[in-house]
């Protein structure tokens, strides 16, 4: 956490990824108020954990987290992918403690069927190719990444480049881990268990101010794209 202020605002990742991704962001929001960015089970700096990060897991850790650290609500909370449905199942639970969210291209509980459809099937190709992708860089991770090697580029690339030296020096290192990987496995088998227990609390929002931020149009809406 950086900041000061009477209302904390909450980043929660995409799948697979950590708090690091904020790291641009949060300085900016800690300038007005208290802003605290933390890692799911088995990302970032955290330890791994006996069950998959499932929506519900990771609202019962976040509240559990947030309660030992001591910080308060209010809470506005922010999400990315599947962070965004995370943060939203946060706020179905524990309305009383959430003033706001804000949503940055954020899971919806239909959105791979969605996809799907408009994409005439190639959305499952694509996440058959990422359930490939991660077994891959699990089996590399377990042997051990070598400096330089194809799979060390394939499945971590130079965080440096985006993250700078110190920061990008802690994502090689945390991303070069098994566990990680198994950590990414996991969550990535279970979306579809989040996607369920989001449809599951779905309701409307009432008076809670909701902010959507997106790209544009979706290439999947482009006809032949």
């Amino acid at each position: 956490c950086s900041g000061q202020g009477a209302t904390t605002v909450v980043f929660d990742a995409p799948s697979g990824e950590a708090g690091w991704n904020w790291f641009k962001v949060q300085p900016e929001i800690a300038r007005h108020t208290r802003a605290c960015v933390y890692d799911r089970a088995g990302l970032g700096f955290s330890d791994p954990a006996q069950r998959s990060n499932t929506a519900e897991n990771v609202v019962e850790d976040l509240h559990k987290l947030l309660t030992g650290a001591g910080i308060k609500p209010p809470y506005v909370m922010v999400g990315n992918s599947l962070g965004g449905a995370n943060v939203q199942v946060y706020a179905y639970r524990y309305p009383a403690a959430v003033k706001g969210l804000v949503l940055v291209e954020p899971q919806h509980e239909d959105e791979t069927r969605r996809l799907d459809k408009a994409s005439q099937g190639n959305i499952s190709k694509v996440y058959a190719m990422v359930k490939e992708q991660n077994n891959y860089c699990l089996a590399a991770a377990q042997k051990g990444f070598k400096a330089g090697s194809e799979e060390q580029m394939n499945c971590i690339g130079n965080p440096a480049d985006s993250y700078g030296p110190a920061l990008g020096a802690a994502v090689a290192a945390a991303t070069s881990k098994p566990a990680y990987w198994r950590a990414t496995i996991d969550e990535w088998e279970a979306i579809h268990i989040s996607d369920d227990q989001l449809r599951k609390h779905r309701r409307p929002f009432g008076d809670l101010p909701v902010v959507v931020l997106t790209r544009g149009v979706s290439p999947y809406a482009v006809p032949g794209k």
